[in-house]
């Protein structure tokens, strides 16, 4: 159910009833009053002492302080409305006479059908955890084509409280019928469905869904309708969010690598096809980025996280192939603060296809200093005469009595913004970030990884709000939430925390260049700290 549904479905049947029983009390009039009225919650299954007056339980719904069951809602509301007028509790449920005239209201509703509909969320933590799926965009060919290169793992049994699974895409369709765009489990079983109009081929649009996702451990694909002429559905961004209410433990995803800004790609490397969609490759025997451009530099901070499991909190995860026989692809945490090599992490397949591969390690592994700043580097082994690709990668970081942490939503993938651009905003891999998911205090910050080409060249980043759109940006760059490119080498930085408003849709602004050159914004994320 919605999340303010069931509170306010009883009490439209209420107020139902009233009105028709009692025809002076318009419906208005018996919406506000019942709202102000004490009492209602314990006869719909919680504490007596708790969520008083009605409005409170209806805040208390929205912000899922509280669960509702709805086929208990169906069977009270269905009750409640088929009550008679002549029901000594109906007669009672309003009196002109009384301090508070529908303080008899509780006395109507009957609890044998309507004591089960809400139970009290679980004590704990509230959060919301994006995990992007998509290092480079998709294109659609002419038939279905389910994307390896997206592989990402999920484990139901990371998340506890209440727990709802979502599916986002950024997207549109050029097609002249709508197409859908589906997220399957490892057994290639669909379990959510988006379904893009037809000729939206302007700015892409954000779209999301809820999910059922599978029990236990898996992994998940992005796949994309056949479409009339290759490339007419273009999926810009996919990724899972789970929101958990009352959490102990949850599992954050950390993307490690992003692809080209403004490119999708039919390819996948299971396909006979040019465009494989890889983010980087190698023939170096030897561990290193071929192009800075497409790796993300993060901090290990262990004091932004309440606590890390006992054991092997951390997990690395790849989408990796070579592509030919006797060819070895490799990828590995480094420490780019000390250029060390984090062992434990390394990852490695022989498949001439994309697979999922990942490695848990100990907080304590040798070279994983916290407060040091980590990349992602590849190489090749083996005797064939093949390369490594990579095509997304990200840290996983596990956490037990939950009580704070941080979660990285990225909107911004890698650009090349010449001088003489001029400033400009996209929001193609927007967010939306409801602030009302996390527990409080919340922050939120920048945070960006980048370069510029030469001395004197600069420019300054900024997140983008979209204000309530899901579409062409209309907004303006947040306050405080600018960052300065302009060093040459590849760096991280993150802003001082700044404000938001709640719910809002996010993508970046870009300023003008100084100088002759380009600026090279690679990744960013928008931060939430709870």
């Amino acid at each position: 159910m919605a999340p303010t549904q069931a509170s306010q479905n009883i009490l439209s049947a209420i107020c139902t009833v009233i009105n028709r029983c009692q025809t002076q009390v318009s419906l208005d009039a018996c919406n506000s009053g019942v709202q102000a009225t004490n009492g209602i919650s314990s006869q719909l299954g919680l504490p007596s002492n708790g969520y008083n007056p009605y409005f409170a339980l209806e805040s208390a719904e929205s912000s899922n302080q509280v669960e509702a069951n709805s086929v208990a809602t169906t069977a009270c509301v269905n009750t409640i409305n088929n009550l008679q007028c002549d029901s000594p509790t109906v007669v009672a449920a309003y009196n002109a006479a009384n301090v508070n005239p529908f303080s008899g209201v509780p006395g109507m509703i009957p609890t044998p059908a309507c004591n089960q509909v809400f139970t009290p969320a679980p004590s704990g933590t509230n959060l919301e955890v994006p995990i992007e799926m998509s290092g480079q965009g998709m294109a659609s060919s002419t038939t279905a084509v389910t994307f390896s290169r997206t592989r990402t793992s999920l484990n139901t049994a990371d998340y506890d409280g209440i727990v709802t699974y979502s599916f986002e895409i950024m997207a549109n369709n050029n097609d002249t019928v709508s197409r859908n765009v589906h997220l399957v489990d490892a057994n290639g079983t669909t379990v959510a469905t988006i379904s893009v109009p037809a000729k939206t081929s302007g700015a892409a649009t954000r779209y999301r869904t809820i999910f059922a996702a599978t029990s236990g451990a898996s992994d998940y694909r992005i796949q994309l309708d056949g479409t009339s002429a290759a490339s007419q559905l273009e999926v810009w961004v996919g990724r899972m969010l789970v929101q958990q209410v009352g959490a102990t433990q949850t599992k954050i995803f950390v993307p490690l690598m992003v692809g080209l800004a403004s490119t999708a790609l039919t390819g996948d490397a299971s396909l006979s096809n040019s465009q494989y969609g890889y983010v980087d490759d190698t023939y170096s025997f030897t561990y290193s980025q071929a192009d800075v451009g497409w790796y993300v530099l993060w901090q290990k901070n262990n004091a932004a996280f309440s606590q890390l499991v006992a054991n092997n909190p951390w997990t690395f995860e790849a989408v990796m192939n070579s592509d030919a026989s006797n060819t070895s692809a490799y990828a590995s945490i480094f420490d780019a603060t000390t250029g060390s090599q984090v062992t434990a992490s390394e990852v490695t397949t022989t498949s001439q296809t994309p697979v999922l591969v990942s490695s848990s390690f100990a907080d304590s592994a040798s070279n994983f200093n916290d407060r040091d700043i980590m990349e992602v580097q590849i190489k090749r082994g083996g005797t064939g005469p093949g390369l490594a690709r990579i095509y997304r990668a990200g840290i996983w970081i596990k956490l037990n009595n939950l009580a704070h942490a941080e979660v990285y939503y990225r909107y911004l993938y890698s650009l090349t913004w010449l001088t003489g651009y001029g400033s400009g905003d996209e929001t193609t891999y927007m967010v939306m970030l409801d602030k009302t998911l996390f527990s409080a205090p919340v922050s939120t910050y920048n945070e960006l990884t980048g370069y510029v080409s030469g001395a004197g060249v600069s420019c300054t980043e900024s997140v983008f709000d979209n204000g309530e759109s899901d579409t062409a940006a209309i907004g303006a760059p947040v306050s405080g939430s600018g960052l300065t490119l302009s060093s040459t080498t590849l760096t991280r930085q993150r802003s001082a925390a700044f404000n938001i408003t709640s719910a809002d849709r996010f993508g970046f602004y870009v300023s003008a260049p100084t100088g002759s050159g380009a600026c090279y914004p690679v990744n960013s994320f928008l931060v939430v700290g709870f």
